[in-house]
């Protein structure tokens, strides 16, 4: 059985097997390609679903809402394995990038985010337009956006949330390295190597209590 409403948009899986449509009636639809039946309705979204987009690896599909929600679906159950929440305004489309690892999802006040789909935060808001995007494009390499509005413009865009998140990840380790070489410092009573490593790390307490304690031995 059809749509009850008017259908937003149609996707193609990356195998050509599945059509998914997706419709102002809150579902989208699953259909095999090969004789146009249907499999799953994904029904959840409180308001018209306006886009869907098919994983470039995984059997999932990702939806945009005028929920301001964007849902993740598993196609072959038709189970919501998440739900992104953190739009202030209806949403008008999505997509995969990287690889599936994260998801684009934009609303009618311009607004992007980029979620990280594992973890089901997100990782960056650009203020992408000034009016609705009314649509949106993912280069092959997955990590350039290329966006239209209503503000009569064309835009590409370079997604570097990865790039900044390993840059992040990366000071994290070298933090806990430091706080591990600065414990040893002290247990190893070298307390003038101590006491500089703690001021270079803004480890404010640490820095007192081994200056304390050279003060100690000098009387």
């Amino acid at each position: 059985m059809g749509h009850q409403k008017y259908i937003n948009v149609v996707r193609v899986s990356p195998n050509d097997k599945l059509i998914a449509s997706c419709s102002q009636d809150k579902t989208i639809k699953l259909w095999q390609s090969s004789d146009l039946l249907g499999t799953v309705t994904l029904s959840g979204h409180k308001k018209g679903v306006w886009d869907c987009a098919f994983s470039p690896v995984a059997k999932q599909l990702v939806s945009a809402s005028g929920d301001k929600t964007v849902r993740v679906w598993d196609v072959t159950s038709g189970a919501c394995l998440c739900v992104l929440q953190g739009h202030l305004q209806s949403l008008v489309r999505c997509a995969w990038l990287n690889a599936g690892l994260q998801v684009i999802s934009t609303a009618v006040d311009g607004v992007t985010k980029i979620w990280n789909v594992k973890k089901q935060t997100c990782v960056g808001t650009i203020q992408m337009h000034d009016e609705k995007v009314w649509a949106i494009d993912i280069a092959q390499d997955g990590r350039y956006v290329l966006s239209g509005a209503g503000d009569s413009s064309v835009r590409l865009w370079l997604d570097d949330t990865l790039e900044r998140d390993h840059e992040d990840k990366e000071k994290q380790l070298q933090r806990i390295q430091d706080e591990q070489k600065l414990s040893m410092l002290i247990r190893g009573e070298d307390y003038l190597e101590a006491a500089l490593m703690a001021f270079r790390m803004n480890k404010l307490r640490d820095f007192y209590l081994v200056m304390n304690k050279i003060l100690s031995l000098q009387k």
